[in-house]
């Protein structure tokens, strides 16, 4: 499996803020990347972070971005270089901060380092944003509890958490009529699904 690269995670969380006009809730960002993810592996067979995923019971978390995400937010950052936080303090300072007068906020400092991803992963956090930019924090919450990678945990409980299988993103979409932007080509969405677990065999 390919790890996560933490710098562009970083970069991931600067290009929602800077889509957001400069910041980004943290529960908000957490949904824009899994909706990402999702978009890849369905329509590339691969992911945008990389990132191991839980079930919780606000929906899907990944769980480095979550927590570069909460150090900001934490401002845990203040601790520069500390071995726990999954970047260097100094590196994720540079392009971002914790807004002030926002508890939950993510605020961009500086332009997208755009090196960190291809054409296509450009276009897939492009295309994510202009479909689900505008909803509220909890509608995206609540759009996520309807697909089945996380549905199958029954995550019901305060503090609950299950760790979710990757490849239960490629199961069928049901109700919220957004089969056609998720890849509704089902015969497609299966060789992705080949070709994504061909590549993590071999890893």
């Amino acid at each position: 499996m390919e790890l996560p690269n933490p710098n562009k995670n970083v970069q991931i969380i600067n290009f929602f803020a800077r889509k957001g006009g400069g910041k980004v809730g943290y529960m908000k960002l957490l949904k824009l990347v899994y909706l990402t993810d999702k978009f890849m592996l369905r329509k590339y067979g691969r992911m945008l972070s990389n990132d191991r995923y839980y079930a919780l019971p606000h929906g899907p978390i990944p769980q480095t971005i979550k927590d570069i995400a909460q150090g900001i937010v934490y401002e845990k950052t203040s601790q520069t270089e500390n071995p726990a936080f999954p970047v260097s303090a100094r590196y994720c300072l540079k392009y971002l901060k914790h807004s002030s007068g926002d508890k939950w906020g993510i605020e961009s400092l500086r332009e997208v380092d755009e090196d960190y991803f291809s054409k296509a992963e450009l276009e897939a956090m492009n295309a994510v944003y202009g479909m689900f930019g505008g909803y509220s924090t909890w509608k995206l919450r609540d759009l996520t509890h309807e697909f089945y990678e996380w549905k199958r945990h029954e995550i019901d409980r305060v503090n609950a958490s299950a760790p979710m299988r990757i490849v239960d993103f490629f199961s069928d979409i049901e109700g919220k009529n957004f089969e056609a932007f998720f890849n509704a080509d089902k015969k497609d969405v299966e060789e992705k699904k080949s070709f994504y677990m061909r590549k993590r065999e071999k890893a």
